[in-house]
């Protein structure tokens, strides 16, 4: 299975969501999360947590938001530079 590579695909919403769409989405990832606690180890539901906390953080915030998308069209742009320069 691929992994989530963006903080949208961690919390399953789209990149022009609302606000009230990426809190939705964080708290049902909670959710789902906490639902599998029994069969994670301690250590691999910690860093789950705490990616979701991360991920909810920096795209609930405006500003943190901008600099995400920014820092993704980057790194879209390089690849797709590398891509046909290769």
């Amino acid at each position: 299975m691929k992994e989530k590579t963006t903080l949208y695909e961690l919390l399953g919403v789209r990149p022009h969501a609302t606000a009230t769409e990426v809190r939705t989405a964080y708290r049902l990832a909670l959710e789902a999360l906490e639902a599998q606690r029994a069969s994670l180890g301690k250590q691999e539901f910690d860093d789950q947590f705490q990616l979701l906390r991360v991920a909810y953080s920096t795209l609930s915030d405006s500003i943190s938001r901008a600099g995400y998308d920014a820092a993704l069209e980057a790194a879209a742009k390089a690849a797709s530079a590398l891509a046909t320069a290769g």
